[in-house]
């Protein structure tokens, strides 16, 4: 199993980095050993990966790797590049990260960091089919949207039910909000399945597009305060995210061997 980090490290980031950058240090110490900090689970098999994302660019993927040691340097180079505009390449940082993502996994998920929204939403679908292919839970953490991100709630529900890797896809049109994609089907733990993306109709706030792939791949969505300082934000993360480790999400449960089922599936 994997867990990522995608984290936008533009100028309007400069708290969330450093106060992210003390909770991570402190998080991958304490999962390789018998430390009180209990949402940090127990240290990914397949090691953990970090994605660092702004506008233009994005940085060069590390890891994933269970090196500890590597994984703490590479966590505390964490700064701040540019800045200034809005929004971010986001969703090519989340590619990049899920390219890291071997297809046979036991199961893996990728926290995501940001105050802003996607510079790069034609490229929101891609994504959610990789992330669903490879089983992979998306849990954004967000401190804005490019402003004040619009309640969940507001967004209009384009489907009956959500789908996670196990089940079978729903047969939907156009009018329901997806697109379907006969050049990209994606094979999962259920064969191959013919691939449904996200369509974002120009009316739709872009944090949407978040919302969206948290729901449909398992994961949550989480928002915090603009922090005032580092240590204010490290606070939050450590009061806000209950499970670092795994299982990722409360869907999931641990089996015996380490490798995450949903509940339904044990």
């Amino acid at each position: 199993n994997y867990v990522g980090f995608v984290v936008d490290d533009t100028g309007s980031m400069a708290n969330e980095i450093a106060g992210l950058r003390q909770w991570l240090l402190d998080c991958v110490a304490a999962s390789g050993s018998t430390s009180s900090l209990s949402f940090c689970g127990s240290m990914p098999s397949g090691g953990w990966l970090l994605q660092t994302y702004n506008d233009p660019t994005i940085g060069t993927p590390f890891g994933p790797t269970t090196n500890a040691a590597a994984v703490d340097t590479q966590i505390g180079l964490l700064t701040t590049n540019g800045g200034g505009d809005c929004p971010e390449l986001a969703f090519t940082g989340l590619q990049s990260a899920i390219n890291q993502i071997p297809g046979n996994n036991g199961n893996c998920k990728l926290f995501f960091f940001t105050d802003a929204t996607a510079a790069d939403p034609l490229l929101a679908g891609n994504v959610m089919t990789d992330m669903i292919a490879k089983g992979c839970s998306f849990i954004p953490i967000l401190t804005g949207c490019c402003g004040t991100c619009n309640p969940i709630n507001l967004m209009r529900r384009r489907r009956r039910r959500s789908y996670h890797v196990e089940d079978q896809f729903d047969v939907v049109s156009e009018e329901d909000g997806f697109e379907i994609s006969p050049e990209r089907n994606m094979t999962t733990n259920r064969g191959t399945q013919e691939a449904i993306l996200p369509v974002h109709r120009s009316t739709d706030p872009l944090e949407f597009l978040y919302y969206e792939l948290a729901h449909e791949t398992g994961g949550e969505v989480h928002f915090l305060t603009k922090p005032s300082s580092p240590e204010a934000y490290t606070t939050a993360l450590a009061e806000t995210i209950t499970t670092l480790g795994y299982c990722p999400t409360d869907i999931m449960v641990t089996n015996e061997d380490g490798t995450c089922f949903t509940k339904e599936q044990r």
